[in-house]
């Protein structure tokens, strides 16, 4: 999902295990509540400032908590693809290298070609399903 945020402020802190996570509280337009995100700054990073898009997706939506949705860097040409499928693009990659080692990659199929269509079917199939 992608909302305008229309106001942040500092919330609270975490402490794990030597980590440091700070929360703020956002308010995002056409969310009816405010909702909670974790940050490394207690100032509020660029990202979450007032007026910037953010593209997030729901951690707990009754407890309101989000997460930022980032894109990760991969493809032909420095595209760029939604890190929440880089989960598929491991598993493509480790199939195909497993059909390589087996011989039985088809001709003509590169395991470029084969990682490529793996993932395309996978992200196909994640649409379908939610």
């Amino acid at each position: 999902m992608k909302s305008k945020i229309l106001s942040s402020q500092f919330k609270n802190k975490y402490e794990k295990d030597g980590n440091v996570t700070f929360y703020h509280q956002l308010h995002l337009e056409g969310v009816d509540k405010y909702v909670s995100i974790g940050a490394k700054t207690e100032e509020t990073p660029e990202f979450l400032q007032a007026g910037k898009e953010l593209e997030y997706e729901w951690k707990d939506e009754a407890k309101g908590s989000i997460k930022r949705v980032q894109a990760a860097f991969g493809g032909k040409g420095g595209k760029f693809i939604d890190q929440s499928n880089t989960q598929f693009i491991i598993a493509a990659m480790n199939n195909a290298t497993a059909l390589k080692i087996a011989g039985v990659i088809p001709e003509g199929e590169t395991i470029s070609s084969m990682i490529q269509r793996f993932t395309e079917h996978a992200v196909q199939l994640k649409k379908e399903l939610v």
